[in-house]
C-alpha cells in the first residue's frame, strides 16, 4: 500500500469525519465563545508579553529576572499573536488563541481516535468522548481565560494524533492471525512535538514520556536511530532549561516555588478532586465509556503496538491527576484536572458503532448521551448561592469552598460583566480599589506596604498588590510587588506555613518590603532584622541572581548555583531569618 493511498484513506472527508470530528468542534466553539473571558492571572501573562515586546525580556517587572509565567511556550505564542494581530487588544489575542487551540485539540483527539479504531478495522463515527469534553462546563471556561489551558488541549490532542496516525489503517494479519501494522519510520517532527510538554507546564513531562514510549513502540528502526530521534525531541526543553537556569537562576518557574509544588497535601487535593468529580458527575460518563469499550473491544485484542498507543494518554492522565491531588490541587475550580480529563478520553474521542450485543451497547450509548445533556445543561458549579450583593460576596471570598473558587464566576461578578475580556471590562472594579488606597504609584513612593497602611519612600515608583494581574496591566512600566510571591523572588523562597488557600500561602510581610525597596530612613527593629538577613550570603546571591546585570559571568554563576538556589527556603520572620542566615 503506497504512502499516498494510506494518507488519502485517512484524510478524506466522510460523513463519519464530519460527525466525529467537526460536529463537536462546532458545538464547542459556540460554548467557548459564549464563555469567553480573561482571568486576573491571564493579565500576568499579558504584562510579560508587553515587557518582551518592549525589550525588557520575559519578566513581570523590568530589571528583575523572575519567571512569573508557568508556560514559556504559551508566552511565546502570545508574543507572536500580538505581533501578527497588532490591531487587536492583547486580551482578545489571548482569547482567540486559547479558543482556537482548544478547538484544534478536540479535532486532533477525535481524528486520532478515528485513526486508532481504523487501524483495527473499525470505523468510528460516534463522537462520544469528544462530546464529553463539549459537555463539561469547566472546559468552556478555560478554553479562553488567558491561561495556557487551551494550549494544553491542543498539544495533548496533537501528540495523540501523531502517534495514532502511525498505525496502518489497513489490516494485515501476522502468522498468529493477530492484527499487525506496517510501521513507518519514527518521525522527527513527532518527536519534536512530543518534547514540548515541559515548555507548556513542567508537570507535563509525564505526558511527554508516555507519548515518547508510544512513538518508539510504533517504530521498527534501530535503537540508535530511535534514540537519535528522541534526542531531537529533547533539544527544545533542554535548551530552555539551560536558559532558565542562567537567566532566572532557578531549576523551575518562580510560581512552582511560590506554590511549593513538590510537597504533599493529599487531603486538600482530595477535596479538589471531590468538588470536580462531584459537580460534573464525571464518573458516570467515564464508567459508561469503559463499559462500551469492553463491549466493543475486538475479541482477538489489538496488537501490542495498538495497546501501547491507546494506553499512553490514559496512563499519563492518571499519573498527572494523582500528582494534582498530591500537591493539593488549585484555587481555580477544575482547572488542573482538565488536561488529564482531556487525555483520558482521547482513545474514545471517536467511537465505533456497536457491532455486538447491540441492545446493551446501544442502551449504553443512549445512557451516555442522556448524561452528557444533563452535565452540559444543569451541572454549573457555584460554591454558594449568590447573595443580594454578589460583588461583596466575591470580594469577601464567600464564593469559595475550602479555598476553591469558580474563578470565572468570581471575576464576572467583580467586573459586573458577563464576559469580561479586556482591562476596560474590569476598570471600574480595579480603579475603585486603587482609589481606596488613597494614592497611586508615583516617583519616590512605595504605595501601601502589603495592605499595612504604611507608606515609604523609594527611588522608583512601586506598587504592592495581592492579585497582581489587572493591577500590573494597569501600571505597565511600574514595578509591581507581588505580595503573594508568584512574581516575587524573595517571597517565593519563604518557608510555607500551614495549608490555606491553594497557591496563596506565601505572603511577603511588609518588613521585608521596606528592607528591600525603601530608603534606610525607615527605622524599626523588625526592618533592621530583615535588612541584615538580606545582606547575608544566600539572600545576597538570590537577589544578585535576579537583579544584577546579566553578563556572561552572571549567567554562568546562575547556572552553577541554580540547584542550591532552588532549594533555598527562608524563615518568614526576619529575626529567625537573620539568625539562620547570618549566625
Amino acid at each position: 500500500m503506497s504512502r499516498t493511498r494510506r494518507g488519502s484513506w485517512a484524510g478524506r472527508v466522510t460523513a463519519g469525519t464530519v460527525v466525529a470530528v467537526w460536529l463537536p468542534v462546532v458545538c464547542f466553539a459556540v460554548l467557548a465563545w459564549h464563555h469567553r473571558w480573561v482571568s486576573d492571572d491571564g493579565f500576568i501573562n499579558l504584562r510579560i508579553v508587553w515587557n518582551v515586546l518592549h525589550g525588557d525580556g520575559p519578566v513581570f517587572n523590568a530589571g528583575e529576572r523572575v519567571e512569573a509565567g508557568t508556560s514559556p511556550l504559551w508566552i511565546a505564542i502570545l508574543v507572536v499573536a500580538r505581533v501578527l494581530l497588532w490591531f487587536l487588544d492583547p486580551a482578545w489575542t489571548a482569547v482567540l488563541a486559547g479558543i482556537a487551540l482548544t478547538l484544534a485539540g478536540i479535532a486532533f483527539a477525535a481524528a486520532g481516535a478515528r485513526r486508532w479504531w481504523a487501524s483495527i478495522g473499525r470505523d468510528a463515527p460516534l463522537p462520544l468522548g469528544a462530546l464529553l469534553l463539549v459537555a463539561l462546563p469547566p472546559m468552556w471556561d478555560f478554553a479562553s481565560s488567558g491561561l495556557e489551558t487551551g494550549l494544553s488541549f491542543a498539544w495533548i490532542g496533537a501528540c495523540w494524533w501523531a502517534v495514532a496516525r502511525r498505525l496502518d489503517p489497513h489490516r494485515n494479519l501476522d502468522r498468529d492471525g493477530a492484527i499487525a501494522t506496517t510501521s513507518v519510520e519514527i518521525s522527527g517532527w513527532a518527536a519534536g512535538l512530543i518534547g514540548l510538554g515541559p515548555l507548556i507546564r513542567p508537570d507535563f513531562v509525564v505526558f511527554s514520556v508516555a507519548f515518547a514510549v508510544a512513538l518508539v513502540a510504533t517504530s521498527r528502526l534501530s535503537r540508535r536511530a530511535n534514540l537519535r530521534a528522541l534526542g531531537l525531541g529533547l533539544a527544545a526543553p533542554l535548551l530552555y532549561q539551560v536558559f532558565r537556569m542562567g537567566y532566572y537562576g532557578l531549576l523551575v518557574p518562580n510560581t512552582a516555588l511560590a506554590k511549593e509544588a513538590g510537597r504533599s497535601l493529599w487531603s486538600r487535593g482530595w477535596t479538589y478532586l471531590d468538588v470536580y468529580v462531584g459537580s460534573t458527575l464525571l464518573l458516570i460518563p467515564l464508567g459508561l465509556l469503559a463499559v462500551l469499550i469492553l463491549l466493543e473491544a475486538p475479541t482477538a485484542g489489538p496488537a501490542r503496538r495498538h495497546a501501547i498507543v491507546a494506553a499512553a494518554p490514559v496512563v499519563a492522565a492518571l499519573i498527572n491527576g494523582i500528582y494534582v491531588v498530591k500537591v493539593g490541587g488549585d484555587f481555580m475550580y477544575a482547572r488542573l484536572f482538565l488536561p488529564a480529563t482531556f487525555a483520558l478520553v482521547c482513545p474514545v474521542a471517536a467511537f465505533p458503532l456497536p457491532s455486538r450485543r447491540r441492545l446493551v451497547a446501544w442502551a449504553g450509548v443512549g445512557a451516555l448521551a442522556t448524561t452528557l445533556v444533563l452535565i452540559g445543561g444543569f451541572r454549573r458549579w457555584d460554591p454558594v448561592d449568590i447573595t443580594d450583593d454578589p460583588t461583596t460576596a466575591a470580594v469577601d471570598g464567600d464564593l469559595s469552598v475550602d479555598g476553591i473558587a469558580n474563578e470565572r464566576l468570581v471575576w464576572m461578578l467583580l467586573a459586573g460583566d458577563e464576559r469580561p475580556v479586556t482591562y476596560d471590562d474590569y476598570a471600574t472594579y480595579v480603579e475603585s480599589g486603587l482609589v481606596q488606597l488613597g494614592e497611586l504609584p508615583r516617583e519616590g513612593q512605595l504605595v501601601d506596604l502589603g495592605g499595612s497602611g504604611r507608606y515609604a519612600r523609594s527611588d522608583r515608583p512601586l506598587l504592592v498588590g495581592g492579585s497582581i494581574g489587572l493591577v500590573g496591566y494597569k501600571f505597565l512600566g511600574t514595578h509591581v510587588i507581588d505580595q503573594l510571591s508568584l512574581a516575587e523572588p524573595l517571597g517565593a523562597h519563604m518557608e510555607a506555613g500551614p495549608p490555606s488557600r491553594p497557591g496563596h500561602e506565601k505572603i511577603l510581610g511588609w518588613e521585608w518590603l521596606v528592607a528591600r525597596f525603601a530608603q534606610p530612613s525607615v527605622d524599626e527593629p523588625v526592618v533592621d532584622d530583615a535588612r541584615a538577613a538580606l545582606a547575608c550570603g544566600d539572600l545576597v546571591d538570590l537577589v544578585d541572581a535576579v537583579d544584577a546585570p546579566l553578563t556572561p559571568g552572571r549567567f554562568l554563576r546562575n547556572v552553577v548555583g541554580s540547584v542550591s538556589r532552588t532549594q533555598l527556603r527562608v524563615p518568614p520572620i526576619p529575626a529567625e531569618a537573620r539568625l539562620e542566615l547570618c549566625g
